[in-house]
């Protein structure tokens, strides 16, 4: 194959400062600004959480304290006509209710209905304040436990009551250090997609800076192959006279579009590794390139069905948009529905979004497959027309 027209168009690129900002620079710059923006929103953000104490016990005292300590939930502490009031005007995004004999509950190793939760349908923060409680009522209950158990140990040597609780009371205090300063339990847990593929969450890969990253680079993908729509009437007829030479044609002109992209992903990698985005490994560098190859595929698809180049800048713009939202390339669907998480992997995102950055599924390579028969079929196309 004749490369002519490759190095032609590399060339063109390297002269072209507006083609470099658009293939790399402009990705690159565009995803860190806007993550560092994200970033800066998401630490400044708060949810605000009623704490209704009607127990007033030395337990409940600490519950609060500890949930004061959490830097993403800011507490209210009203009464439970006010807390009432405040949900009912959204004011708070949940109400967490410690009852009336919560601590004589614990010391009795009850832990059933002694908090009450309230919630409206657009409550975000329940499902980690509910965990923050559980985890404390849990440390409680086992530091008791521990005391229960060295009082029970200490009553055959016949001790005073006065000996006993303090015995009790050091004993509940040496447990509860043993919490600090990380839990004495975990879980480690996974979640299946399918039978025959398990992704383990505990190695979650998601990273909001390579969302952003997938909807910049794509969105680069599809403006660099604006050309095909603006070259078919006037360049087109001049090189189709054979199927071979227009193949060759977009073939060369795209792959140095790819050339500049794969360098743009380097950058990106190496950058992204720098801020502690993510971690360079070989798998999320190739998963990259083919997110990269993926996206100038729909690029060539979607310009052999574009008459007009404005009409061409306008739908790729409208549906990038839309593959970036459900795709996941702002935020992580997995975590909002079933749903849409199984949907999310129909868009290319999935390659790079989906929890891991292992070897290729054959899902993805059937769905790669199908991307490239159907770019050669756009090329066809283009040639008939």
């Amino acid at each position: 194959m004749n490369l002519g027209i490759f190095f032609v168009k590399f060339m063109r690129i390297i002269k072209s400062p507006f083609s470099l900002l658009n293939l790399v620079v402009v990705p690159i710059g565009a995803t860190l600004g806007l993550g560092f923006l994200l970033e800066k929103g998401q630490q400044d953000l708060v949810i605000p959480v009623a704490f209704v104490d009607e127990d007033q016990s030395g337990f409940s005292e600490t519950v609060k304290t500890r949930l004061q300590n959490q830097p993403k939930i800011q507490l209210y502490f009203p009464s439970r006509k006010e807390a009432e009031r405040m949900i009912l005007r959204k004011e708070v995004d949940s109400v967490f209710v410690i009852k009336e004999g919560f601590e004589d509950s614990l010391l009795i190793e009850k832990r059933e209905e002694s908090v009450e939760v309230w919630i409206t349908s657009s409550s975000l923060a329940e499902g980690i304040v509910r965990e923050l409680i559980a985890s404390e009522v849990l440390r409680m209950t086992s530091n008791i436990k521990a005391a229960e158990f060295i009082v029970k140990h200490y009553k055959k040597q016949n001790k005073s009551s006065f000996e006993l609780n303090y015995l009790w009371q050091e004993a509940f205090n040496y447990s509860d250090k043993q919490w600090e300063p990380a839990p004495l339990m975990t879980i480690d847990y996974e979640t299946f997609r399918d039978e025959n593929s398990v992704k383990d969450l505990g190695k979650s890969t998601y990273s909001p800076f390579l969302g952003l990253w997938t909807f910049f680079s794509l969105f680069s993908c599809f403006l660099s192959i604006g050309w095909i729509v603006g070259e078919r009437s006037l360049i087109f007829p001049r090189i189709k006279s054979t199927y071979k030479g227009l193949f060759s044609y977009i073939a060369q002109s795209v792959g140095v579009l790819f050339i500049f992209q794969c360098i743009q992903v380097i950058l990106s990698v190496f950058l992204l590794s720098r801020i502690k985005a993510i971690e360079i490994n070989l798998d999320i560098i190739v998963s990259m390139i083919l997110f990269i190859f993926i996206g100038l595929a729909l690029s060539v698809l979607l310009a052999s069905v574009s008459t007009r180049e404005k009409n061409y800048y306008l739908v790729s713009s409208l549906l990038v948009l839309l593959i970036g939202i459900v795709g996941g390339s702002f935020f992580p669907l997995q975590e909002l529905s079933n749903k849409l998480s199984s949907l999310s992997f129909l868009f290319p995102q999935a390659l790079l979004l989906d929890n891991s950055y292992s070897t290729l599924t054959i899902d993805e390579i059937f769905y790669i497959s199908v991307i490239s028969c159907i770019t050669l079929l756009a090329i066809r196309r283009l040639h008939i027309k």
